[in-house]
């Protein structure tokens, strides 16, 4: 009888796996393709051309890892959102709080993006293009609930812009902060730039605080 073949998708969620452990763990530059074979193999390194059959390299890897990473994160931000029986201001913390824990992870890859190539610039977009994509619905609900409890007052911009471009206009504001370079001391210092989310939406919006 033959024997059933293993579903293609799950072997390669298996690279991805295990390459998001090394990435995370020693960055991109110190893990190498023979790394990620080794740890997918367990008892022994697969054959390259078995990494090939999934990946063209080890960027589109690395890639696939960034986008779990991606929909993780932004799955946990929609999903608090969509939570009907947290009030506005409870939506707000735990969001920022997801996304500073994004951004603490995300430092322990951000090597990679210090490359000036267009590939890293043309993946910069696509990031930043998902989360807009994604979180501009949740987040226009999320400003309606504030308009209707009264915790986000009716600004003059707010009533002729409408929930949904001042949720992108927030959305947009919030990417330049992820995307600071490396420091005088060598280190990126995203964490420094997270503090300034709250700040934002509060101008943007004319409230004071998350705990309203």
């Amino acid at each position: 009888m033959a024997r059933p073949k293993k579903d293609p998708n799950i072997k390669r969620k298996e690279f991805i796996n295990q390459a998001a452990v090394l990435f995370f763990e020693k960055g991109y530059n110190d893990t190498s393709i023979q790394d990620i074979l080794y740890a997918v193999g367990k008892d022994g390194a697969l054959s390259p051309s078995v990494f090939y059959y999934y990946f063209k390299s080890k960027d589109e890897i690395f890639e696939a890892v960034v986008q779990d990473y991606m929909n993780q994160y932004i799955g946990q931000i929609m999903e608090v959102l969509e939570q009907d029986h947290l009030t506005y201001a409870e939506k707000m913390r735990k969001s920022v709080a997801i996304y500073r824990n994004a951004i603490e992870d995300f430092k322990k890859i951000d090597a990679y993006f210090d490359q000036d190539t267009p590939r890293v610039s043309y993946f910069n977009y696509l990031i930043d293009s998902q989360v807009i994509s994604s979180l501009i619905d949740p987040l226009d609900q999320l400003l309606r609930q504030g308009l209707k409890s009264g915790c986000i007052p009716k600004t003059a911009l707010l009533m002729q812009a409408g929930t949904k471009i001042m949720a992108q206009v927030f959305l947009s504001s919030m990417l330049p902060l992820t995307h600071q370079g490396r420091e005088n001391d060598g280190q990126h210092h995203s964490e420094k730039y997270a503090q300034f989310v709250p700040q934002i939406f509060a101008q943007l919006f004319d409230v004071h605080s998350f705990n309203t």
